[in-house]
């Protein structure tokens, strides 16, 4: 018997019956039939490869997420209470505060300094520590050291051995005891200066002053106490309207370190702001009481305390 073979279909059309066999057996596996997947794949090569899963978990993912609002619930959860982001992030915040009577100063020093102004808060200050009875002398800016009759020197800010001249002078005087220093040389009208001859002037009268102070009031009377109220303007920025001086705010930087390096020695910073009759009594009454707050703003008659407070608050 003669025997004859089908030509072989052409490739478009063998692909083509292949794909609609697989589509077939595909569609009687969907409706239940048994198929034997390792006879099928006897004579094909394949791997496996790892597919991503979270497409299949039940977490929903919005196509806007805020970083927020996930993290103040993933410390809800941590915490067991209700947070938010702005609870672990803190800023300074000006608040008014009060002059409480407990902390008013008995003001027991037997010796006072005040490094006077040009606007009169000084005279304030000297005619309310004559009233009480305390040995005050005043301290003025000269080019050179000079003493005066009244209690009453001049020093170069600039010229370190001034200092040291200075108080070799009180000691010499009979001074002892208990120190109260009234530096007074930063209150002016002046809190845009931009020049460096003028910066330079400021450092020398602040941040200077302050550094020479301690070291030499430290070498002459060892360990006897000092106090000193750091009082300028264009010191801090309390109601946004302040115009500050940056080479000032430089002197704050001993003010706060000073009392950690001696322990005989401490500092208050206290702004002031100048041309309103109520800030000169408040000042005065700030200067009375104990500090409860190493950085004070005097606006008008109200005072004003750095705090630390939640952004959230």
């Amino acid at each position: 018997p003669r025997s004859c073979r089908a030509p072989a279909p052409p490739p478009a059309e063998k692909a083509a019956s292949s794909s609609l066999l697989i589509k077939r057996i595909g569609e009687l596996w969907q409706q239940g039939f048994g198929v034997n997947w390792t006879t099928f794949y006897r004579n094909t090569s394949h791997r496996k490869i790892s597919a991503p899963v979270y497409s299949f978990e039940p977490i929903p993912y919005p196509s806007e997420v805020s970083i927020r609002e996930r993290i103040s619930r993933v410390l809800s959860a941590t915490t067991g209470k209700v947070n938010s982001i702005n609870d672990h992030f803190f800023r300074f915040e000006w608040k008014q505060s009060i002059w409480l009577k407990e902390r008013k100063d008995p003001m027991n020093a037997q010796v006072a300094l005040i490094f006077k102004d040009k606007l009169g808060f000084s005279e304030q200050i000297k005619a309310h520590l004559l009233s009480m009875k305390i040995e005050t002398f005043e301290v003025d800016i000269d080019e050179t050291f000079k003493e005066k009759d009244n209690n009453l020197y001049y020093i170069n800010p600039s010229i370190s051995q001034d200092y040291g001249i200075l108080f070799q002078r009180l000691k010499g005087r009979g001074c002892k005891g208990s120190f109260r220093l009234f530096h007074l040389w930063n209150i002016d009208e002046n809190n845009n200066e931009s020049s460096s001859n003028i910066g330079n002037g400021v450092l020398d009268r602040g941040y200077n002053s302050l550094l020479e102070i301690s070291r030499a009031f430290s070498s002459i009377f060892n360990n006897e106490e000092l106090k000193i109220d750091f009082v300028a303007t264009g010191l801090f920025d309390v109601q946004g309207t302040e115009l500050i001086n940056p080479y000032k705010s430089l002197a704050m930087g001993p003010a706060k370190v000073l009392p950690l390096e001696f322990q005989n020695i401490s500092c208050r910073a206290v702004d002031v702001e100048i041309g309103n009759d109520f800030s000169s009594r408040a000042l005065l009454m700030e200067l009375e009481y104990l500090p409860d707050c190493l950085e004070v703003a005097i606006r008008g008659k109200f005072r004003y305390v750095k705090e630390i407070v939640s952004v959230g608050s």
